[in-house]
């Protein structure tokens, strides 16, 4: 009976001990760039010269050395596996995705898009086409012939629109949320908002008389407008109405006495919702803030700059140094980091995954992923897990590409503009060119 007890007791600690040992294997690192890039040499959007050089996430391979009988065995392939950014990486996301439903945020948001530049998609002599999206619907100039149609990514199907030449009849300002902002050539004392569907607004404010000088900030929920900014400035809404004048900042002088404090127009910004400039007086640098939706607006000094952090300081004075990836979060690329420029503060610091995809389009969605980019190649990161997927399906040569949604892009060659699903590869075209 004892041999027959014993007999059990080895068999059992046999059994566990091959299970210690047979934990399954790893698949193979899918996050490994191909051998061969399926972008071409034409691609524009991402010069290899503007990313940082970054080293390859290493390829995981199962240990040598077993774990005890108690440990757990079972190991993830890498596809799934974390990084170890990813505690962070799921906080960032969290305040990303409320940014993103925020009616403030500024860029290219669930409820706004504004573009204060021209985005050529395509440059031929012959089809030269400017384009700007907002939510479904592609908005397309044609600088050749001064025409304007939409285009809806869902149905598949375009309208023909009614807007300025702004190429010729006008000079353009801004895009905001489907309407194009412009002055008519000769007339510089009103700016018009045009719906392109046969609608305008005129903007001809009695504080300006030649608006080209004027500074307009767009906060989100409208714009910060002014000429001097030893003056005073005043808000208006998106449809250009007046909200409310703002005096000039003032600062305490010698004797009791206060003084106006002149605002640098370059350093002006917004973020979360608020506007932000310098001010300089008595030979001092102050840092100041402008809520817009307050009861009675003003300017709050924040202090001097000197005393603000490092990050804010740099980004005042040289923001061309950060990308701005949505509202009040700006990548660094010398860094490697994720920024809120209110604050300060290192949101996020990147591991072995894709930096964020820069001049291509929206490269953030509202969902956990945004587009990653590197070495001729563009991959979806997960912030959620801090995964990335395999690389995206692209066209195998291009003029222009501009990402549009998590499914789309449009691009440009020369026979055409098409609308194109990265993640299945099928093209609808939008545009044939005439060709000779």
């Amino acid at each position: 009976m004892r041999k027959r007890a014993l007999s059990i007791l080895l068999c059992v600690a046999l059994a566990l001990s091959l299970a210690a040992c047979g934990g399954g294997q790893t698949s193979g690192n899918n996050t490994e760039p191909p051998a061969e890039s399926t972008s071409s040499d034409q691609q524009t959007t991402e010069p290899e010269s503007t990313q940082p050089e970054e080293t390859e996430p290493a390829e995981t391979k199962p240990t040598e050395t077993e774990s005890e009988e108690t440990q757990p065995t079972e190991t993830e392939s890498e596809e799934t596996q974390p990084t170890e950014t990813a505690p962070e990486a799921s906080a960032f996301l969290a305040l990303l995705q409320a940014e993103y439903q925020s009616d403030t945020a500024l860029g290219l948001t669930e409820q706004h898009a504004y573009y204060d530049q021209l985005i050529w998609l395509s440059t031929a002599p012959k089809a030269s086409y400017r384009l700007f999206v907002f939510g479904d619907t592609l908005y397309f100039f044609c600088a050749n012939d001064g025409t304007w149609f939409a285009y809806n990514t869902a149905t598949k199907t375009q309208t023909p629109l009614t807007g300025p030449d702004i190429s010729r009849d006008a000079e353009f300002r801004f895009f905001l949320d489907g309407a194009v902002y412009y002055f008519k050539s000769g007339d510089f004392s009103a700016l018009i908002r045009d719906d392109m569907h046969g609608n305008t607004t005129t903007f001809k404010p009695a504080e300006y008389s030649y608006l080209p000088d004027v500074v307009m900030i767009y906060y989100g929920g409208g714009f910060l407008c002014c000429e001097d900014l030893s003056n005073d400035a005043c808000l208006y809404t998106g449809n250009l109405q007046k909200i409310a004048a703002i005096p000039a900042p003032q600062q305490e002088a010698a004797h009791g006495l206060t003084e106006t404090v002149q605002l640098a127009r370059e350093t002006l910004h917004t973020a979360g919702g608020k506007i932000y400039a310098t001010g300089f007086s008595n030979n001092s640098h102050h840092f100041y803030s402008l809520d817009p939706t307050a009861a009675a607006p003003e300017w709050t000094d924040l202090g001097e700059l000197s005393a603000q952090p490092e990050v804010v300081k740099d980004f005042v004075w040289n923001e061309n140094e950060f990308w701005n990836f949505l509202g009040r979060y700006y990548y660094s690329p010398g860094d490697h980091c994720f920024y809120d420029v209110t604050t300060g503060e290192t949101v996020l610091k990147l591991g072995e995954v894709y930096e964020p995809a820069e001049r291509c389009g929206k490269i953030y969605f509202g969902g956990d992923s945004y587009i990653g980019y590197k070495d001729k190649e563009y991959r979806m990161v997960n912030l959620a897990n801090g995964t990335m997927s395999d690389p995206l399906t692209l066209p195998e040569k291009y003029n222009g590409l501009y990402f549009l949604t998590d499914t789309y892009c449009a691009y440009s060659d020369d026979y055409g503009i098409f609308l194109w699903n990265y993640l299945t590869g099928e093209e609808t075209t939008i545009v044939m060119f005439e060709q000779n």
